[in-house]
């Protein structure tokens, strides 16, 4: 079919109207400064094959730091530093399985003398079949499909495996630990079960990250081999015992998350919760003792918690989901200063948020969220690195804070909590996801009533004309209020821009012949 003048018009106009739809996709898209500060454990460092052969063969007590902030995208992200594999061949037919390999026949790379690669040759029958396509680039050939996550030095020894959400299953082979030269491990995001291997503490890792698997079973009884450790991450298992000693005085130790397990945290059970649930006819259970109010209960401090003050270099920090009882240990005010993330979330603390976490000035994330904190929120505006702050969830009263607006937070939520008063007279707040809904706060009247406006509009908030009652502890928690998601613990690649393409070229045959 002819394209005539009228057919010119719409083309010329679908075409601009992709490009316009283009960049502002890219704008929108592209990571900011702020948002690489934003909850993120150290991903994977990308490894070039100049840098891998000149990586030491010796373990220094200070390992070098890793080239990205420091626990894992969700499955549907890309991972975030080294490139995306290619896609996964389609599975052969159901009447003809391919068999996995029995012998590591052909896994040697021509010219590369590694007897390592029969390593992974058990790790591949342990917990294959994987999903990554053969790749004849790296120093373990395509009989085991290993991609760009296997990398060699210049001696032949494994330095690197990284097989995030690749499928794997079972259990880790104990002959892992025989890869002497080891530095990064990172298996994270997959279905493996079982125990840690104990032979791993044998190796010089700078990052291991099992996280977001099935394993089981106490930690090792010795980490001897990991004085260089640098990123531990086991999050989102099924661990269980309690914390070994040598695991809180690792001297290299800088990010640890352990959160999401079910370690024992010798807490003291609590005596009572303020976080009151209502009962299957309707009425509300609660234990908590008599002239007993959120903001005075002073608790014994979390034993938990005093143990990670022996960690020298330590700056991230995630123990969410563990159970901890108790309040902020004393210790912490001079010994735990040099912090940039702390995830305390969803455990069992009460008492105050202590005033000193004001002179922790390197703070960039911290996550108090669903916990039974009381009392005022602390002044917190020495922190001029915080981009994320969430308190939802917890028995907070008092006005909001006037020093909110002077952070450089990206990430506010103060959602369900007792705060009341009138909501500041201030519109210089910049947050990216911003809620303070469920709670008691009074609307600005007069010619200010544009700031409560702005407050309802971009932080959810909700306002009365008078002050309603607050009562002494926060009602059940109000399950129908979307929530808002701070809690990431990978950095996630950016979008793929072709998407837009794709859409577009699908899009022209429509505006053509109209």
């Amino acid at each position: 079919m002819l394209i005539t003048g009228r057919h010119r018009q719409w083309l010329t106009l679908s075409l601009l109207l992709i490009l316009l739809l283009t960049f502002l996709h890219n704008a929108a898209a592209a990571p900011s400064d702020e948002d690489d500060d934003v909850e993120s454990f150290e991903d994977p460092v990308d490894i070039e094959d100049g840098s891998i052969e000149n990586l030491p063969t010796n373990i220094t007590s200070d390992p070098p730091a890793p080239t990205v902030d420091a626990s894992p995208p969700p499955p549907t992200t890309a991972p975030p530093s080294i490139p995306p594999p290619p896609p996964p061949p389609s599975p052969p037919p159901a009447s003809s399985p391919r068999p996995l390999p029995t012998v590591p026949s052909g896994i040697l790379k021509a010219g590369t003398a590694s007897p390592e690669c029969a390593i992974i040759g058990d790790l591949y029958r342990a917990t294959g079949p994987w999903q990554f396509v053969p790749d004849t680039t790296n120093c373990c050939n395509a009989e085991y499909p290993n991609s760009s996550g296997i990398k060699c030095n210049a001696q032949g020894q494994i330095i690197y495996i990284y097989l995030a959400g690749q499928g794997l299953s079972g259990t880790l082979p104990e002959s892992l630990g025989s890869l002497t030269g080891l530095r990064y491990l990172l298996l994270y995001y997959n279905n493996l079960s079982g125990p840690i291997p104990s032979s791993l503490t044998n190796l010089p890792l700078f990052i291991l990250d099992l996280s977001h698997n099935r394993l089981t079973g106490s930690l090792p009884s010795s980490g001897a081999g990991w004085a260089g450790l640098g990123t531990l991450n086991l999050e989102a298992n099924a661990l269980t015992g309690s914390i070994p000693e040598w695991l809180t005085t690792l001297p290299s130790l800088h990010s640890l998350a352990i959160g999401q397990n079910f370690f024992t945290t010798n807490d003291p059970i609590p005596l009572f919760t303020f976080n009151v649930q209502p009962s299957a006819n309707g009425t509300v259970l609660s234990n908590i003792p008599a002239n007993t109010h959120p903001e005075t209960y002073v608790p014994p401090s979390s034993v938990f918690l005093e143990n990670f003050v022996r960690l020298p270099k330590l700056r991230q920090l995630k123990l969410d989901s563990l159970g901890i009882s108790g309040g902020f240990p004393v210790s912490w005010e001079h010994q735990m200063v040099n912090l940039t993330k702390l995830d305390l979330s969803n455990n069992s603390m009460q008492g105050l948020i202590p005033g000193y976490l004001n002179g922790f000035v390197g703070l960039k994330t911290l996550l108090l969220d669903r916990n039974e904190f009381g009392g005022a929120i602390p002044a917190l505006d020495n922190l001029r690195s915080l981009a994320v702050l969430d308190l939802a969830y917890n028995q907070l009263s008092g006005p909001l804070p006037p020093w909110g607006a002077g952070l450089n937070l990206t990430i506010l939520n103060l959602s369900n909590n007792l705060l009341s008063g009138p909501l500041p007279y201030d519109n210089r707040h910049h947050w990216r996801t911003c809620s303070v809904a469920s709670n008691y706060f009074v609307c600005t009247k007069g010619p200010a009533q544009v700031l409560s406006d702005k407050w309802k509009s971009d932080c959810r908030a909700m306002c009365s004309d008078a002050q309603e009652t607050v009562p002494n502890v926060r009602p059940p928690i109000n399950t129908t209020l979307a929530g808002i998601k701070v809690h990431q613990t990978h950095n996630a690649a950016a979008e793929i821009t072709i998407q837009w393409s794709i859409i577009a070229i699908m899009a022209l045959p429509l505006f053509m012949f109209v």
